[in-house]
């Protein structure tokens, strides 16, 4: 009986959570980024250096 109760239990919190989350998505009320643009974070500024060595030329 416990264990049926626990498991309706998690079973409805899981439907929640992803019901708000759709429901946020589709109304709008998610911050962050969206299709009109303005990611709160901002791109990164820096690059990852290659860190690849050249190639060294036969003959040489």
């Amino acid at each position: 009986m416990l264990e049926n109760f626990l498991l309706w239990l998690i079973i409805g919190g899981a439907a929640f959570f992803a019901g708000r989350n759709l429901y946020r998505i589709f109304s709008g009320k998610n911050k962050g980024c969206s299709c009109e643009g303005g990611c709160e974070i901002p791109p990164p500024q820096q690059t990852i250096p290659d860190l690849k060595k050249p190639a060294a030329k036969p003959g040489k």
